[in-house]
């Protein structure tokens, strides 16, 4: 019996321990400003993950894998059975896109891009959208959480709902965002994300 009790004891104290283990694993211990000047740091980062398009027209789901070096961007947006749907590469003042087979030169990127998606992708905004930030070039109404993560973001027409964050390479990133504009919503779902210094 005593036995018994002391296994059931060892068995409770591992759980608490794993418990709390599993808990301290999933915060960097930044608050929101700090990690916020952290990220602001990191120039160069990659990010791989699961998107899913919903319109009023059409529903899309795929996978998509973003790169940020210093002020260039590169983004491509696979189907369900790895076929290259888009591809869009460059700087917030020139990007080409390729899409269908073609390439096309773009001078005002958000608005020329979402003319050709169909609809409208606020792409400057992305990367700082993508790793949990509001973009500081416009105005914003942010809710930070008890665990000093951005919960709730409202910005250039769009609201962002931050439902769950990761730790990745020491800091807190977004696991899945969900964001939508009128009738438009686009869920992310981040499985990678690394940087370097």
């Amino acid at each position: 019996m005593r036995r018994a009790s002391k296994s059931l004891s060892w068995a409770i104290m591992l759980k608490l321990l794993w418990g709390c283990s599993h808990t301290l694993v999933h915060e960097d211990g930044l608050t929101y400003g700090e990690r916020q000047t952290q990220l602001q740091t990191i120039n160069d980062w990659k990010m791989n993950g699961r998107i899913v398009v919903e319109t009023d027209a059409q529903a899309f789901q795929g996978r998509f894998q973003w790169q940020q070096s210093g002020n260039l961007m590169d983004l491509s947006i696979r189907g369900p059975f790895g076929a290259n749907v888009l591809r869009v590469e460059g700087s917030p003042k020139k990007l080409i896109v390729y899409a269908q087979g073609k390439n096309q030169e773009l001078l005002d990127p958000e608005q020329e891009l979402s003319d050709l998606l169909g609809w409208w992708l606020p792409v400057n905004s992305l990367k700082t959208w993508l790793v949990g930030l509001s973009d500081p070039a416009f105005p914003s109404k942010e809710n930070i959480g008890s665990d000093s993560t951005l919960s709730t973001l409202d910005q250039r027409l769009w609201t962002l709902n931050y439902d769950s964050y990761q730790l990745m390479d020491g800091i807190m990133i977004p696991k899945v965002i969900n964001l939508s504009h009128n009738e438009l919503k686009l869920r992310l779902i981040v499985d990678q994300w690394s940087y370097s210094s």
